[in-house]
């Protein structure tokens, strides 16, 4: 009788430690998603809070809407990462130039550099015109 004890006490117990074995590997691997979500909601809050654009002005002629932004911030961005909208109405697909501090060919929008846009597409004074860049920071100003 009393190996039979011992035994199943043995048995016991090694379910215990698989089932201990099991929680801890699931803890852990909880434990690990949290904190790598953290770190990347981290990193999203200060790019965005050191992403600032200034609105420079925006023109007009008969077939073409101009518009200049500064990048006021500390981070560098890209071009291709811009949503404009004008009175609300996303024309982003009409930017037909851009320019980052006089060059054509680049993509990189550094901090205190000027972007210029022409966009194919009529505009009217006072019209709103909105930019956004990729992590959701944007300006304002309107048509003079």
């Amino acid at each position: 009788m009393g190996m039979s004890v011992a035994a199943s006490s043995a048995i016991i117990f090694t379910g215990f430690l698989l089932a201990a074995t099991g929680l801890i590997v699931a803890i852990d691997s909880t434990v690990m998603s949290i904190q790598q979500e953290m770190s990347a909601s981290f990193d999203r809050e200060s790019d965005n809070a050191q992403t600032s654009l200034h609105f420079d002005n925006a023109t007009k002629n008969s077939t073409a809407i101009f518009i200049n932004i500064t990048n006021s911030g500390s981070n560098q961005l890209k071009v291709s990462g811009i949503q404009i909208l004008v009175n609300g109405t996303l024309v982003t697909g009409k930017i037909v130039k851009h320019n980052v501090s006089g060059s054509t060919t680049t993509d990189i929008w550094a901090p205190a550099e000027r972007l210029h846009l022409e966009l194919n597409t009529k505009g009217t004074t006072g019209q709103r015109i909105s930019v956004v860049v990729n992590n959701g920071k944007g300006t304002a100003g309107v048509i003079s």
